[in-house]
């Protein structure tokens, strides 16, 4: 009857078996057709086109639809499908836009793709079918499901994206629940899950933004990735003590959550389970827990407390990231109806409740935790573990913990101090970058490696020591510190990295380590030095660029003090790389370890290294009234500034003794005696007699208070290496002249003729 549109009703006899293949294919006028109990088959497209087809009974000895056999009958309004019928073929009931209910028998096991696909005006199911898969999804019109006790298990994609969808009963026997089984079922506004389902899949109830609450039975094991993810509406879950996994990003944008129970059975928290849970205020973890995973709490910016148990092993990369503050948006005095959570710079003062006026907008601004306990169980904090807590001031760290990853606490600017334990072997790139408010830090013998950006842009910091263990400083690793004045490089690093200072403006006072090969471009560019100790044989290499100075500032090159060991002064005046821009380059007789074994005393200030002892009013240096065992043939010029209890000592480092004053005189004990002492223009005045002044000078050239001539030049005896060399010519900072020229030399200089130093004016 193929095509036969005036046909208007048909009566099939008893004695037909089988509807074949487009049997009546689009017969428009066909009204209505009764099936016989002797058919057991209606075949493909059989009624395909039929749309003045307003019935159908399909009788009990139908076992299977054909494809497409009900195809664009739009005016099909309802239809039962028998418990006989075991299958529905692809697109059955494709575009019949009248259908408004469908019962399926509980005999059928397979529905095609596309079976009710664009029956838009279905909006009550009943299905009481074992298993109910991806046959009415996308179908938007639908708004009630009831399932019946036939059906064991919810398929995947079984009703997604029924947005129109408001209820559905899920029965007893339902075991679980597939993947998106529910997804993008934004009307669904509440369900029961029953005690029956083991297994919520993947994506089940994604999307459900109308989902208010939600009960997980006992019966549940595991809550799949993505389950309820933005579940927006969701105020509160209550997870059972049977759960013992949270799958990543489970329950991520519920931002209408408020508080969550992590039960005692679960041992994993998933990677962003709760990410950008931002009205998470309160979140109780299990003891059970042994990691939580990246990003898993990641922008719960309402969050005010949290508590780590001591089952925990291992937090993830950013797992706290973000969690800092709650921001209330008010304009003209009237709360907005929603919540803002604005980057950190717009809020400066983050006092409880403080308010700030930014860009004619008030803001109110709450801190996040202010402190963190991580239990002794946690062996590694993962990168951007609490990236961004800047509400975040005090952190213990464990004696258990081996790692700090990257990112772990950048942009806490709360933060003041932390104790980093003995176990911990490596902090890694930027792991407490941007934390402004850091003051001190203490890096642990058994770190080996500080990682680029470590504490890059830490302002607070003031001081920071960096153990004999570590070997390396990684890139940028303390640039933007502009509060450190002084910093120690031990012999054990052999290479600093690439602006590894950079732009620490406070700092004025560096030592490097004999053990350091090679210096990045950069390293100390930006820093204000006065003082540069190195106590390497062998100069290291740095950026060798006349015109661009990378690694030190030109003003460093002219205004500091380079002091080398003793007898390498021309290695580092004549060297291939840039230390050879230094103006004023010195030799000390000792290292500075070395003077501290001979003391008890603390060092006061490295930049103290190898004064000369300058009279004012005899104008001469070297040849003082009277200091014991110093003269032009032992010329120990080198010196140490000690303080101990609130006194100070002046240790020589060549002559291995203390100075003490005996009249107008000085003289060297093996006992330290305190010494009457005040600060100069540029060095230190050892008080002064009748007429008789003396001073340590810090450099060639200096004024010193009430003396007798302004200016004064000079230099100190020239390494014995040197000292032979008739015909070299000398400038008055001790650099060799070539040709009788010198960049930035003075117009006096010193000529060596026989071993002896001629002044030439």
């Amino acid at each position: 009857f193929y095509n036969c549109s005036g046909l208007t009703s048909v009566t099939i006899p008893e004695s037909v078996t089988s509807i074949g293949e487009g049997a009546f294919y689009s017969c428009r006028g066909l009204t209505s057709v009764t099936i016989p109990n002797s058919v057991t088959s209606i075949g493909s497209s059989a009624f395909s086109g039929c749309s003045g087809l307003t019935s159908v009974t399909i009788p009990n000895s139908v076992t299977s639809i054909g494809s497409s056999a009900f195809y664009s009958c739009s005016g099909l309004t309802s239809v039962t499908i028998p418990n006989s019928v075991t299958s529905i073929g692809w697109e059955a009931f494709r575009g019949c836009s009248g259908l408004t209910s469908v019962t399926i028998g509980n005999g059928v096991t397979s529905i095609g793709e596309y079976a009710f696909y664009g029956c838009s005006g279905l909006t009550s199911i009943s299905i009481n079918c074992a298993r109910v898969d991806s046959w009415f999804r996308g179908l938007t019109s639908i708004q009630k499901v009831t399932l019946g006790n036939g059906v064991t298990s919810i398929g995947t994609y079984a009703f997604s994206g029924c947005s129109g969808l408001t209820s559905v009963t899920i029965p007893n026997s339902v075991t679980s629940i597939g993947e998106g089984a529910f997804s993008g079922c934004s009307g669904l506004t509440s369900v029961t899950i029953p005690n029956s389902v083991t297994s919520i899949g993947n994506q089940a109830f994604s999307g459900c933004r109308g989902l208010t609450s939600v009960t997980i039975p006992n019966s549940v094991t595991s809550i799949g990735s993505s389950a309820f993810s933005g579940c927006s509406g969701l105020t509160s879950v209550t997870i059972p003590n049977s759960v013992t996994s949270i799958g990543s990003s489970a329950f991520q944008n519920c931002s209408g959550l408020t508080s969550v129970t992590i039960p005692n059975s679960v041992t994993g928290i998933g990677e962003a389970a709760f990410y950008e849970c931002s009205g998470l205020t309160s979140i109780t973890i299990g003891r059970g827990v042994t990691s939580i995973g990246d990003n898993a709490f990641q922008g719960c910016s309402g969050l005010t407390s949290i508590t780590i148990p001591e089952s925990v092993t291992s937090i993830g990369g950013f797992a706290f990231y973000n969690c800092y503050i709650q921001r209330d948006k008010f304009i003209n005095n009237s709360a907005q109806t929603s919540t803002n959570n604005w980057g950190a710079t717009l809020c400066d003062d983050e006092t409880d409740d403080g308010l700030l006026i930014a860009d004619h907008v008030v803001v109110r601004c709450r801190p996040w935790v202010t402190s963190v306990t991580i239990p002794n169980s946690v062996t590694s904090i993962g990168g951007g573990a609490f990236s961004g807590c800047s509400g975040l001031t005090s952190i213990t760290i464990p004696e258990s913990v081996t790692s700090i990853g990257g990112f772990a606490f950048k942009n806490c600017s709360g933060l003041t101090s932390v104790i980093i334990p003995e176990s911990v072997t490596s902090i890694d790139y930027s792991a407490f970058h941007g934390c402004s408010g850091l003051t001190s830090v203490t890096i642990p013998n058994s770190v080996t490696s500080i990682g680029g950006y470590a504490f890059s842009g830490c302002s607070g910091l003031t001081s920071v020591t960096i153990p004999e263990s570590v070997t390396s400083i990684g890139d940028y690793a303390f640039s933007g510190c502009s509060g450190l004045t002084s910093v120690t490089i031990p012999n054990s690093v052999t290479g600093i990295g690439e602006a590894a200072f950079y732009e620490c403006s406070g700092l004025t006072s560096i030592t490097i380590g004999r053990g350091v090969t090679s210096i990045g471009d950069n390293a100390f560019q930006g820093c204000k030095l006065r003082n540069v100790l190195i106590k390497c044989a062998t100069p290291p290499s740095i950026k060798s660029n006349i015109s661009n100075h990378n690694t030190f500032s030109n003003q460093t090159f002219y205004h500091a003090t380079l002091f080398v060991p003793y007898g390498t002064w021309e290695d580092y005046a004549f060297s291939d790389y840039d230390w050879y821009q230094f103006i004023n380059i010195r030799e000390t007789a000792m290292a500075e370890d070395e003077v501290s074994e001979q003391s008890a005393y603390t060092l006061m200030d490295v930049s103290t290294f190898a004064y000369s002892v300058y009279d004012p009013v005899n104008d001469c240096i070297g040849t003082i009234n009277s200091v014991s065992g110093i003269n032009e043939d032992n010329p120990n010029h080198s010196w140490q500034m000690i303080e101990a209890d609130g006194m100070r000592y002046l240790y020589n480092i060549g002559a291995k003794k203390y100075v003490k004053r005996n009249g107008n005189s000085l003289e060297l004990t093996n006992t330290p005696e305190p010494i009457e002492v005040e600060d100069g223009d540029n060095g230190i005045i050892l008080g002064a007699q009748a007429n008789q002044q003396w001073a340590l000078v810090s450099n060639e050239r200096m004024s010193v208070a009430q003396a007798a001539i302004d200016e004064v030049t000079g230099i100190r005896s020239l390494p014995p290496a040197l000292s032979k060399r008739d015909g070299d010519t000398y400038d008055l900072s001790g650099r060799k002249m070539v040709n009788g020229k010198l960049s930035n030399s003075k117009l006096h200089s010193i000529y060596i003729k026989n071993g002896k130093k001629i002044m030439i004016r």
